[in-house]
């Protein structure tokens, strides 16, 4: 008789803080719904400013991209806007510029770039510049995925280049040659 009373006694009692509780558990109910369908508008808002972004400005729209994404969503979305399924002329513009080549990895920061720049690759528009060449020749450029590929115009030679992305940043470039010499690790140059 005692044990009913209790339960029928805590029964009560739940009913009770329940009655009491009830307007805070819907109130946070229908919070959490709004905040959820504020998250869902603001999502297709960012989408929407991506594609009319993509569309109008498509410089803009790779900037944001990669920093919102990271470089590796960069690079396919490069490939998607500026073709990459043929050799060109004009470099990728990240690729631009000199890059210092050293042996062995580096253990350094995202944003490293070196100050010596004596055994550097120099890649430009239509042409390109290796350490052991005694001056630039013309070169073409392929994007493929996370590499690009070089082809000498002269020499037809191929250098293959693995673009090494940290996060936002390109950290640094292998080149392989493919004439046995190994892989060369290249950074920005300052």
């Amino acid at each position: 008789m005692a044990a009913q009373a209790v339960r029928s006694g805590i029964r009560g009692l739940r009913r009770k803080m329940l009655r009491r509780r009830l307007p805070e558990i819907v109130l946070g109910a229908l919070a959490l719904a709004g905040y959820v369908f504020y998250l869902n508008q603001q999502d297709a808002r960012v989408q929407a400013h991506f594609e009319k972004s993509r569309r109008e400005a498509p410089q803009t729209y790779l900037d944001e991209l990669r920093v919102v994404r990271g470089f590796n969503a960069y690079l396919e979305a490069y490939a998607e806007i500026r073709g990459s399924g043929r050799f060109s002329d004009p470099a990728p513009e990240f690729l631009l510029g000199r890059w210092a080549v050293f042996d062995r990895p580096l253990r350094v920061d995202d944003r490293f770039s070196t100050t010596s720049c004596r055994n550097a690759v120099l890649v430009e528009n239509g042409r390109l510049t290796l350490p052991d060449a005694p001056g630039a020749v013309p070169a073409e450029y392929w994007l493929s995925g996370d590499r690009v590929i070089i082809r000498t115009k002269d020499r037809q030679d191929e250098i293959i280049v693995r673009l090494i992305a940290s996060g936002i940043y390109l950290h640094h470039l292998e080149f392989d040659r493919g004439d046995g010499r190994g892989i060369g690790y290249a950074y920005r140059c300052a």
